[in-house]
């Protein structure tokens, strides 16, 4: 490594355009998203929260960078695909390919990262947070040109970095054991489906029609936002539905969402019927849940609400909606789901018919505020996704370990474990490791509330 440094005069840190391959290209903002147009053509526009975007070459294919701030969260993307994230703020990315790779950096807070064929760098300061990096190619060397700030100058400087490893090296043998089949990481990952029946929908007070909506839905989304990060919760309910009509619909509803996770609440108007028997509901519910599974699609299960109607004071009815309750209680002990116990929250406050309840089986507002903080008491409980699409790269006397995360609003980071032993390596998604020292590792997620996912186990193997 190897430093010029030049003083300047203090300039604008950031411009509007860049070019690639000589094309000007443009970023601009477009709703309050980062987005990059060509000439008055939109290329390029980020999702949600973006606040920056990049674009780069790749064989003459354009790929593109681009920064979210969502939840106090910073990530990096490329091509819409989850990089990095931090706590600390992410800016400038920059990214070439470089004989057959690709070589990435990105600011974080006050100094620059190089990721490099499975490798990391970090360059330290040595004056001031640092600013406009900008790859160049120099007598065969690969060199990092930044700037950095110091008592109202710019400081030029040039890092020397490593060799990127031999494109042509060989993936190391390992064997990685498949996950549960319910993992599917192309479903949205902080998206809820509330599905149910009038309860869901938002009904009470002798009506359905609210505005706004007194249901659950948008209570439990504002909670979400504020305790994980930003969610989204969508109402399918529907007045009036009994389970055998929820089966119909499931599998319509899971397609259309793409959710990653179904949060559960029928069986009340399977209550009031005596045409078919609780069977008949054990089965509909068991194919709710396994319909969702099968999916990819997560299960949040719960009991439903007790009520103060007629059918409340009835033995037959009253017993069935007990056993529908002992059913739902049943479903989520052998299938391992959360369960949002609506029944028990409300039955433990002793006035909850006239609290909790608008009507006959409705809630008040304080009960759908109620069933809202219940699911999200259950939702807390859920695991994040296991680490995923990992790679391993033999090369330069190391193995280099790489892997994508779940993308969970809430994911604090990662734990490398060997033999019960755990390293915090908070949101690094990468670890390098001596040839020597090839014992079964595993990468296991962790979340805000300290939930762990499953493993993913790592056995290398000494065959090629």
């Amino acid at each position: 490594m190897f430093l010029v440094l030049v003083l300047a005069l203090a300039s604008a840190l950031t411009g509007g355009s860049f070019q690639v391959d000589g094309v000007e290209f443009s970023l601009r903002f477009v709703q309050g998203r980062a987005a990059i147009f060509q000439g008055d053509r939109l290329i390029y526009r980020g999702g949600a929260g973006s606040y920056y975007a990049r674009a780069f070459s790749c064989g003459g294919t354009l790929h593109f960078l681009e920064l979210r701030y969502q939840g106090n969260m910073y990530s990096l993307l490329v091509d819409r695909r989850p990089y990095l994230s931090s706590q600390e703020e992410l800016y400038s990315p920059r990214a070439l390919c470089l004989e057959g790779g690709r070589v990435l950096s990105v600011g974080v807070k006050d100094r620059m990262a190089v990721f490099m064929g499975g490798r990391e760098y970090w360059i330290k300061p040595l004056f001031g947070p640092q600013i406009n990096p900008k790859f160049k190619v120099k007598d065969g060397e690969l060199l990092l040109e930044l700037e950095e700030v110091f008592a109202g100058m710019l400081l030029k400087r040039e890092v020397l970095l490593p060799p990127p490893p031999n494109p042509g090296i060989k993936t190391f043998p390992l064997r990685v054991p498949s996950h549960p089949f319910w993992f599917n990481y192309q479903l949205a990952p902080n998206k809820y489906i509330a599905f149910g029946d009038s309860i869901t929908y938002g009904c009470g007070y002798g009506t359905c029609q609210h505005d706004p909506p007194i249901g659950y839905p948008p209570r439990l989304e504002k909670l979400l936002n504020k305790r994980i990060g930003p969610s989204q919760v969508v109402n399918r309910g529907v007045p009036g539905e009994e389970t055998r009509e929820g089966i119909l619909r499931i599998n319509r509803v899971l397609e259309e969402e793409q959710a990653r996770y179904l949060l559960l609440n029928e069986g009340t108007n399977d209550v009031v019927h005596a045409e078919y028997p609780l069977s008949v509901t054990e089965e509909n519910l068991r194919g709710l849940i396994e319909r969702s599974l099968r999916f990819g699609t997560y299960v949040v299960l719960s009991t439903i609400i007790p009520r103060k109607d007629w059918f409340w004071y009835a033995p037959y009815f009253h017993n069935k909606l007990l056993s529908i309750v002992k059913l739902q209680r049943k479903f989520a002990r052998k299938y391992s789901l959360p369960l949002a116990d609506f029944f028990k929250a409300f039955t433990s406050n002793p006035n909850w018919k006239d609290e909790l309840l608008s009507e006959g089986n409705h809630p008040s507002r304080k009960g759908y505020q109620l069933m809202a903080e219940v699911w999200e008491q259950a939702i807390e409980t859920i695991a994040p996704y296991p680490p995923h699409s990992l790679s391993v790269v033999h090369g330069g006397g190391k193995i280099y370990l790489q892997w994508e995360g779940g993308g969970e609003a809430d994911l604090t980071g990662f734990l490398l474990c060997r033999q019960g032993v755990c390293l915090d390596l908070g949101l690094r998604f990468s670890w390098n490791l001596h040839p020597m020292d090839l014992q079964p590792l595993e990468v296991v997620s962790y979340d805000r509330a300290g939930n762990r996912s499953q493993p993913l186990r790592i056995e290398f193997s000494e065959e090629e």
